[in-house]
Protein backbone atom coordinates (compact mmCIF):
# COMPACT_ATOMS: atom_id res chain seq x y z
CA UNK A 1 0.00 0.00 0.00
CA UNK A 2 1.02 3.36 -0.96
CA UNK A 3 2.33 6.22 1.90
CA UNK A 4 -1.15 7.90 0.53
CA UNK A 5 -3.29 5.01 1.66
CA UNK A 6 -2.07 5.07 5.51
CA UNK A 7 -2.96 8.77 5.39
CA UNK A 8 -6.19 7.79 3.89
CA UNK A 9 -6.55 4.81 6.49
CA UNK A 10 -5.52 7.24 9.42
CA UNK A 11 -7.99 9.98 8.25
CA UNK A 12 -10.34 7.55 8.34
CA UNK A 13 -10.10 6.70 11.68
CA UNK A 14 13.71 -21.61 16.40
CA UNK A 15 14.03 -23.74 13.54
CA UNK A 16 16.65 -24.19 10.34
CA UNK A 17 17.50 -20.95 9.01
CA UNK A 18 20.01 -19.58 6.51
CA UNK A 19 22.06 -17.29 8.97
CA UNK A 20 22.51 -13.54 7.74
CA UNK A 21 24.12 -14.63 4.37
CA UNK A 22 23.18 -13.03 1.31
CA UNK A 23 21.85 -15.61 -0.94
CA UNK A 24 21.49 -14.74 -4.62
CA UNK A 25 18.67 -13.48 -5.96
CA UNK A 26 16.40 -12.42 -9.19
CA UNK A 27 17.65 -8.86 -8.82
CA UNK A 28 18.48 -8.30 -12.10
CA UNK A 29 15.54 -6.76 -14.37
CA UNK A 30 15.32 -5.05 -18.01
CA UNK A 31 13.99 -1.33 -18.42
CA UNK A 32 10.59 -1.38 -17.47
CA UNK A 33 8.12 -1.04 -19.88
CA UNK A 34 4.50 1.11 -19.70
CA UNK A 35 1.29 -0.91 -19.16
CA UNK A 36 -1.92 0.29 -21.34
CA UNK A 37 -5.40 -1.01 -19.28
CA UNK A 38 -7.55 0.14 -23.09
CA UNK A 39 -10.61 1.17 -21.81
CA UNK A 40 -9.57 3.03 -18.59
CA UNK A 41 -8.10 6.50 -18.22
CA UNK A 42 -7.43 6.80 -14.49
CA UNK A 43 -4.52 6.44 -12.19
CA UNK A 44 -3.78 3.28 -11.43
CA UNK A 45 -1.96 1.92 -8.50
CA UNK A 46 -1.46 -1.34 -6.08
CA UNK A 47 -1.03 -3.91 -9.50
CA UNK A 48 -1.47 -7.68 -8.90
CA UNK A 49 -1.36 -10.57 -11.45
CA UNK A 50 -3.97 -13.27 -10.86
CA UNK A 51 -1.69 -16.64 -10.43
CA UNK A 52 -3.56 -17.84 -13.75
CA UNK A 53 -2.16 -14.36 -15.78
CA UNK A 54 -6.17 -14.22 -16.33
CA UNK A 55 -6.53 -10.51 -14.48
CA UNK A 56 -4.56 -7.70 -13.95
CA UNK A 57 -5.97 -5.78 -10.55
CA UNK A 58 -5.66 -2.83 -9.36
CA UNK A 59 -7.19 0.40 -7.61
CA UNK A 60 -7.41 4.13 -8.34
CA UNK A 61 -5.62 6.59 -6.36
CA UNK A 62 -6.10 6.34 -2.85
CA UNK A 63 -4.87 9.84 -1.01
CA UNK A 64 -7.86 11.26 1.40
CA UNK A 65 -10.83 12.54 -0.17
CA UNK A 66 -10.48 9.82 -3.03
CA UNK A 67 -12.85 7.22 -3.50
CA UNK A 68 -10.54 4.52 -3.96
CA UNK A 69 -11.88 1.35 -5.30
CA UNK A 70 -10.62 -2.00 -6.55
CA UNK A 71 -10.93 -2.60 -10.63
CA UNK A 72 -9.69 -5.14 -13.19
CA UNK A 73 -8.92 -5.82 -16.64
CA UNK A 74 -8.60 -8.65 -18.67
CA UNK A 75 -4.81 -9.82 -20.75
CA UNK A 76 -4.68 -9.16 -23.79
CA UNK A 77 -0.54 -10.06 -23.47
CA UNK A 78 2.09 -8.78 -21.45
CA UNK A 79 1.75 -4.91 -21.73
CA UNK A 80 -2.13 -4.98 -22.51
CA UNK A 81 -4.89 -5.20 -20.73
CA UNK A 82 -9.07 -4.81 -21.37
CA UNK A 83 -10.30 -2.97 -18.98
CA UNK A 84 -13.20 -4.17 -17.32
CA UNK A 85 -14.50 -2.11 -14.33
CA UNK A 86 -15.18 -2.07 -10.44
CA UNK A 87 -15.35 -5.23 -9.05
CA UNK A 88 -18.41 -5.78 -8.04
CA UNK A 89 -19.89 -7.15 -4.20
CA UNK A 90 -16.09 -6.16 -3.06
CA UNK A 91 -16.20 -2.42 -2.90
CA UNK A 92 -17.50 0.04 -0.29
CA UNK A 93 -17.68 3.73 0.51
CA UNK A 94 -13.91 3.60 2.32
CA UNK A 95 -10.83 2.78 0.95
CA UNK A 96 -10.74 -0.42 -0.87
CA UNK A 97 -6.87 -1.32 -2.33
CA UNK A 98 -4.51 -3.91 -2.33
CA UNK A 99 -6.07 -7.09 -3.70
CA UNK A 100 -4.23 -10.14 -3.89
CA UNK A 101 -5.93 -14.01 -4.76
CA UNK A 102 -4.51 -17.07 -4.45
CA UNK A 103 -5.15 -19.88 -7.59
CA UNK A 104 -8.51 -20.75 -6.63
CA UNK A 105 -10.28 -17.39 -6.22
CA UNK A 106 -9.94 -16.70 -2.64
CA UNK A 107 -9.68 -12.57 -2.52
CA UNK A 108 -7.84 -10.51 0.45
CA UNK A 109 -7.63 -7.05 0.35
CA UNK A 110 -7.23 -4.16 2.22
CA UNK A 111 -10.32 -1.71 3.69
CA UNK A 112 -10.75 0.07 7.20
CA UNK A 113 -14.77 0.25 6.67
CA UNK A 114 -15.25 -1.45 10.17
CA UNK A 115 -12.32 -0.36 11.57
CA UNK A 116 -13.51 2.19 14.16
CA UNK A 117 -15.61 -1.15 15.62
CA UNK A 118 -13.36 -4.07 14.66
CA UNK A 119 -9.75 -2.22 14.53
CA UNK A 120 -9.88 -4.72 11.51
CA UNK A 121 -8.58 -3.84 8.19
CA UNK A 122 -7.99 -7.07 6.38
CA UNK A 123 -10.59 -8.78 4.27
CA UNK A 124 -11.33 -11.61 2.33
CA UNK A 125 -13.89 -13.10 -0.29
CA UNK A 126 -14.30 -15.24 -3.38
CA UNK A 127 -14.22 -14.47 -6.46
CA UNK A 128 -15.86 -15.81 -9.37
CA UNK A 129 -17.51 -15.26 -12.39
CA UNK A 130 -15.85 -11.71 -12.54
CA UNK A 131 -17.44 -10.80 -9.12
CA UNK A 132 -16.83 -10.99 -5.29
CA UNK A 133 -19.08 -13.23 -2.55
CA UNK A 134 -19.04 -13.87 0.79
CA UNK A 135 -16.76 -10.93 1.75
CA UNK A 136 -15.90 -11.63 5.14
CA UNK A 137 -13.17 -10.44 8.25
CA UNK A 138 -10.06 -11.94 8.20
CA UNK A 139 -10.27 -14.91 11.13
CA UNK A 140 -7.19 -15.16 13.42
CA UNK A 141 -4.43 -13.03 14.74
CA UNK A 142 -2.68 -11.12 11.81
CA UNK A 143 -4.42 -8.46 13.06
CA UNK A 144 -3.47 -6.98 16.43
CA UNK A 145 -7.06 -5.29 16.69
CA UNK A 146 -5.68 -3.03 19.27
CA UNK A 147 -5.24 1.07 19.42
CA UNK A 148 -2.82 2.09 17.26
CA UNK A 149 -2.20 -0.88 15.19
CA UNK A 150 -3.63 -1.10 11.46
CA UNK A 151 -2.70 -2.99 8.32
CA UNK A 152 -2.18 -1.26 5.60
CA UNK A 153 -1.19 -4.28 3.42
CA UNK A 154 -1.26 -8.17 1.92
CA UNK A 155 -0.56 -10.73 -0.45
CA UNK A 156 -1.72 -14.18 -0.21
CA UNK A 157 0.28 -17.04 -1.45
CA UNK A 158 -0.53 -18.69 -4.58
CA UNK A 159 -1.53 -22.35 -2.74
CA UNK A 160 -4.05 -19.78 -0.34
CA UNK A 161 -2.07 -21.23 3.13
CA UNK A 162 0.21 -18.58 4.05
CA UNK A 163 -1.26 -14.72 4.47
CA UNK A 164 1.96 -12.28 3.93
CA UNK A 165 0.72 -8.51 5.74
CA UNK A 166 1.95 -5.51 6.65
CA UNK A 167 2.00 -4.57 10.80
CA UNK A 168 1.87 -1.02 11.11
CA UNK A 169 1.77 1.40 14.42
CA UNK A 170 0.03 4.84 14.85
CA UNK A 171 1.25 7.40 16.79
CA UNK A 172 -0.32 8.43 19.60
CA UNK A 173 -1.54 11.92 19.02
CA UNK A 174 -0.81 12.49 15.39
CA UNK A 175 -1.87 9.22 14.07
CA UNK A 176 0.85 9.35 11.72
CA UNK A 177 2.68 5.97 10.28
CA UNK A 178 5.78 5.26 12.95
CA UNK A 179 6.38 1.49 11.81
CA UNK A 180 6.08 -0.65 8.79
CA UNK A 181 7.03 -4.24 9.08
CA UNK A 182 6.11 -7.47 6.97
CA UNK A 183 5.07 -10.57 8.60
CA UNK A 184 3.27 -13.65 7.88
CA UNK A 185 0.43 -16.06 9.07
CA UNK A 186 -0.77 -19.24 8.09
CA UNK A 187 -3.72 -21.12 7.51
CA UNK A 188 -5.14 -23.09 10.26
CA UNK A 189 -8.11 -25.52 9.65
CA UNK A 190 -10.44 -23.78 10.48
CA UNK A 191 -9.75 -20.76 7.67
CA UNK A 192 -8.23 -18.39 10.35
CA UNK A 193 -4.58 -17.41 10.18
CA UNK A 194 -2.00 -17.49 12.91
CA UNK A 195 1.58 -16.02 13.05
CA UNK A 196 3.62 -18.93 13.51
CA UNK A 197 6.09 -18.56 16.77
CA UNK A 198 9.54 -17.55 15.04
CA UNK A 199 7.58 -14.76 12.77
CA UNK A 200 9.63 -12.75 13.71
CA UNK A 201 13.42 -14.30 12.99
CA UNK A 202 12.07 -15.36 9.24
CA UNK A 203 11.95 -11.83 8.25
CA UNK A 204 15.14 -10.58 10.79
CA UNK A 205 16.71 -9.56 7.21
CA UNK A 206 13.55 -7.33 6.28
CA UNK A 207 12.41 -5.30 8.56
CA UNK A 208 14.29 -2.05 9.62
CA UNK A 209 13.81 0.87 11.28
CA UNK A 210 12.60 2.04 7.53
CA UNK A 211 9.60 1.20 6.24
CA UNK A 212 8.63 -1.91 4.48
CA UNK A 213 5.47 -2.65 2.78
CA UNK A 214 4.03 -4.23 -0.33
CA UNK A 215 4.94 -8.01 -0.01
CA UNK A 216 4.28 -10.40 -3.25
CA UNK A 217 5.74 -13.85 -3.17
CA UNK A 218 6.84 -15.98 -6.26
CA UNK A 219 4.39 -19.05 -6.59
CA UNK A 220 7.07 -21.57 -4.20
CA UNK A 221 7.53 -18.50 -1.57
CA UNK A 222 11.18 -18.49 -1.84
CA UNK A 223 11.58 -15.11 -3.37
CA UNK A 224 9.76 -12.04 -1.80
CA UNK A 225 9.71 -8.87 -3.46
CA UNK A 226 8.42 -5.82 -1.54
CA UNK A 227 8.56 -1.77 -1.05
CA UNK A 228 11.15 -0.16 1.21
CA UNK A 229 10.60 3.70 1.89
CA UNK A 230 13.60 5.63 3.34
CA UNK A 231 12.64 8.56 5.01
CA UNK A 232 16.15 9.54 5.84
CA UNK A 233 16.77 9.73 1.79
CA UNK A 234 14.58 12.18 1.57
CA UNK A 235 16.21 14.16 4.59
CA UNK A 236 19.48 14.25 3.49
CA UNK A 237 18.84 13.83 -0.38
CA UNK A 238 21.05 10.24 -0.64
CA UNK A 239 19.72 7.67 -1.89
CA UNK A 240 16.77 6.16 -2.62
CA UNK A 241 13.44 7.20 -0.78
CA UNK A 242 11.50 4.76 -2.67
CA UNK A 243 12.79 1.45 -3.61
CA UNK A 244 11.83 -1.89 -4.94
CA UNK A 245 13.77 -5.20 -3.49
CA UNK A 246 14.22 -8.89 -3.53
CA UNK A 247 15.23 -11.65 -1.20
CA UNK A 248 15.13 -15.41 -1.74
CA UNK A 249 15.46 -18.68 0.47
CA UNK A 250 16.10 -22.10 0.08
CA UNK A 251 12.70 -23.62 1.67
CA UNK A 252 9.81 -21.94 3.54
CA UNK A 253 11.00 -22.69 6.77
CA UNK A 254 14.36 -20.44 6.12
CA UNK A 255 14.44 -16.97 7.34
CA UNK A 256 14.87 -14.52 3.78
CA UNK A 257 18.42 -13.57 3.14
CA UNK A 258 19.51 -9.79 2.69
CA UNK A 259 17.37 -8.15 0.41
CA UNK A 260 19.05 -6.43 -2.64
CA UNK A 261 17.65 -3.21 -4.83
CA UNK A 262 16.31 -3.73 -8.17
CA UNK A 263 18.54 -1.12 -9.91
CA UNK A 264 15.97 -0.74 -12.92
CA UNK A 265 13.18 0.22 -11.21
CA UNK A 266 13.50 3.76 -10.08
CA UNK A 267 11.73 7.11 -9.06
CA UNK A 268 8.33 6.72 -6.74
CA UNK A 269 7.93 3.48 -7.39
CA UNK A 270 5.79 0.58 -5.06
CA UNK A 271 3.95 -2.00 -4.99
CA UNK A 272 5.06 -4.96 -7.16
CA UNK A 273 3.32 -8.11 -8.06
CA UNK A 274 5.17 -11.40 -9.54
CA UNK A 275 3.76 -12.35 -12.60
CA UNK A 276 2.91 -16.10 -12.65
CA UNK A 277 5.89 -17.12 -14.34
CA UNK A 278 8.18 -15.55 -11.82
CA UNK A 279 9.94 -13.49 -14.72
CA UNK A 280 8.14 -10.09 -14.56
CA UNK A 281 7.52 -7.60 -11.98
CA UNK A 282 3.94 -5.67 -12.23
CA UNK A 283 4.49 -2.52 -9.96
CA UNK A 284 3.16 1.47 -9.88
CA UNK A 285 4.76 4.50 -10.61
CA UNK A 286 4.40 8.02 -10.21
CA UNK A 287 5.08 9.78 -13.24
CA UNK A 288 4.49 13.04 -13.63
CA UNK A 289 2.23 13.24 -10.92
CA UNK A 290 0.40 10.68 -11.90
CA UNK A 291 0.39 7.13 -10.81
CA UNK A 292 0.90 4.17 -13.79
CA UNK A 293 1.49 0.51 -13.78
CA UNK A 294 4.41 -0.99 -15.36
CA UNK A 295 6.20 -4.11 -16.14
CA UNK A 296 9.76 -4.77 -15.46
CA UNK A 297 11.05 -8.41 -17.03
CA UNK A 298 14.02 -10.00 -15.50
CA UNK A 299 17.22 -10.47 -17.39
CA UNK A 300 17.60 -14.00 -18.49
CA UNK A 301 14.48 -15.54 -17.15
CA UNK A 302 13.02 -17.87 -19.65
CA UNK A 303 9.56 -17.92 -19.66
CA UNK A 304 7.21 -21.02 -19.14
CA UNK A 305 3.96 -18.90 -20.46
Amino acid sequence: MSRRTVIALCGFLGLLTVGDAALAGPADFETPQPVVISGYSGQAMQPFISRDGKYLFFNDRNRPGDGTDIYFATKVDDTHFTFVGALKGLNSTAVDDSASMDKDGNIYFISPRDYQRSEDTLWQGKFADEAVTDVAHVRGDAQKRQPQWINIDDEISADGKTLYFTENHLGLIDRKLESSDILLADRQGDGSFKRPKRVDDLFKNINTGRFEYAPSTSADELTLYFTRADRKARETGIGQEFAIYVATRSSTSDRFGKPERIAAIEGYVEAPSVAPDGCALYFHKQVAGVFRIFRAKAADCKSSE
